[in-house]
């Protein structure tokens, strides 16, 4: 199917008819050639649609140039703005295809930014927000509770899948510099909490995270990835300070105390234990000779102390 040829035929028709707005009918405005692709505001350019012709243009356009994101976002625009007005009926497959264009387009978009773009883009969307009055926020939060209650539970994995990939890619796309601030922004939020608002954060992540709802429930890693689980907890923990490092040990040693451990859990550990390469069981090995040395040294002080 020719969709330029049923573009330019809508567009001439149009123009031939030399509408003008206020003759009793509804017309849209629509840019012939549109300005992400070099147009400009000039009357020339300019020509009154009607809502379904307007409609079935931006849906050709989509069709024409299928990896422009900027006319993904107005096709996007004009199936959801105004859908009482026009009345509009898509197929299934349809559907899909404008959801899927325009996620990528969306995520094309975000990536793109630079850190100047992404705070401008931010600092809008939160006037925006504050603009807004306290019914208006209700009106917004209902709306997405509601949307969110009618999905199914396979439509709900897949959102929080598809957030969840998106949220690691943009991760992985910041420097190392963005990733500290990102980690020291939410040390300090959490740092300005009380003990009690601190507790209740991880009885609730406790509680999310229970039984079926946990991501893991019912599966079992394999040795690779244990290993390279531990790889990486072991790189985190060596760039550490020391007394980061003697902060952890007191806080684990805390946590421990009285705990009884389970025959899984013990063969778990086992397991972790037999199977760590040679080099770091010395290390724990050499770790553990010199904190005992370290604390005798520190009893013998004492001692002496005492006599003395």
């Amino acid at each position: 199917m020719d969709y330029q040829k049923i573009y330019d035929s809508i567009i001439a028709k149009a123009k031939s008819l030399n509408r003008k707005k206020g003759d009793g009918n509804y017309y849209e405005q629509h840019h012939i050639v549109p300005k992400c692709l070099g147009g400009n505001n000039e009357k020339e350019n300019k020509v009154l649609l009607t809502a379904r012709e307007h409609y079935v243009c931006h849906k050709l356009l989509h069709y024409i140039y299928p990896n422009n994101n900027k006319l993904s976002f107005a096709y996007h625009a004009m199936i959801n703005m105004h859908k009482e007005r026009r009345k509009l009926k898509l197929t299934s497959r349809e559907y899909e295809e404008i959801r899927t264009a325009y996620s990528i387009a969306i995520s094309v978009f975000h990536i793109n930014k630079t850190p100047e773009e992404k705070a401008a883009y931010e600092a809008k969307r939160k006037e925006t927000n504050d603009n807004k009055s306290p019914e208006e926020k209700m009106e917004t939060i209902e709306k997405i509770k509601k949307s969110w209650e009618n999905k199914t539970q396979e439509e709900k994995d897949a959102v929080i899948a598809k957030a969840n990939e998106s949220r690691r890619i943009n991760y992985e796309s910041k420097t190392d510099e963005e990733k500290s601030i990102i980690y020291n922004k939410v040390q300090l939020a959490l740092s300005n909490k009380s003990k009690e608002e601190k507790d209740n954060i991880k009885m609730r992540q406790s509680e999310s995270h229970k039984g079926e709802n946990n991501p893991m429930y019912g599966k079992s890693l394999s040795r690779e990835s244990i290993e390279k689980s531990i790889k990486k907890r072991l790189i985190v923990y060596e760039n550490k300070t020391d007394e980061e490092k003697n902060k952890i040990s007191k806080k684990i040693s805390i946590a421990l105390t009285g705990r009884i451990y389970s025959v899984e859990t013990i063969e778990k550990m086992r397991y972790t234990k037999v199977n760590k390469p040679k080099e770091e069981k010395d290390r724990i090995a050499q770790k553990g000779w010199e904190t005992r040395r370290k604390n005798e040294e520190l009893i013998e002080q004492e001692r002496r102390m005492m006599i003395f």
